[in-house]
């Protein structure tokens, strides 16, 4: 089998053949190991870091038009292992709850609202220490429920320049949270 993947890797070195495309493709995903096969292109599995994966062999006119793909894939591929790693950080267990104070008897709340609730929080906190300073200091007037006109004044911009950042920070943090809300 290392045999077949060290083929398959050196196709896209080899001048004679097109280029590849490794278009990544979910072990499960037997419907899309179908249509490429259906559509003419191989799909092969190929061991990384220990690891085999399969992908669908694309193949493309130019090498640089597939080492430009290839290297898009791999980034969403990154930023898709970010985000779940990001997700695993953030979840709260229950026993973790229940140790910290959390009383069922006590409290008139779904544990499991609770849960989803502390998730969110810390997601939030993470994402707010990843901002830049100005938008964290933006985020503080606002929670201290400061008014834009003191904010602007404070931070030395005009009224619609803070309006404008506020905006852009709402919707980055929209888009950052997404999964929580």
């Amino acid at each position: 089998m290392a045999q077949k993947n060290i083929a398959c890797i050196n196709a896209t070195i080899n001048p004679d053949r097109h280029p590849l495309i490794y278009y990544p493709i979910d072990d499960d995903d037997c419907e899309s190991v179908s249509f490429y096969e259906n559509n003419g292109c191989a799909v092969s599995t190929i061991t990384l870091n220990g690891k085999p994966h399969r992908f669908a062999l694309v193949p493309t006119e130019t090498q640089e038009q597939a080492d430009r793909f290839n290297r898009e894939f791999s980034y969403l591929q990154q930023q898709e292992q970010h985000s779940l790693q990001q997700k695993m950080d953030n979840e709260v267990s229950y026993d973790q709850v229940v140790e910290d104070g959390y009383h069922s008897a006590v409290a008139h709340n779904d544990p499991a609202d609770i849960l989803l609730n502390l998730a969110a929080i810390k997601a939030l906190a993470c994402e707010l220490n990843s901002l830049p300073e100005q938008q964290r200091c933006i985020c503080q007037m606002v929670s201290a429920g400061m008014a834009e006109s003191e904010m602007a004044a404070e931070l030395g911009i005009s009224h619609q320049a803070l309006h404008d950042h506020k905006s852009e920070l709402l919707r980055k943090l929209k888009i950052l949270l997404k999964d929580y809300c």
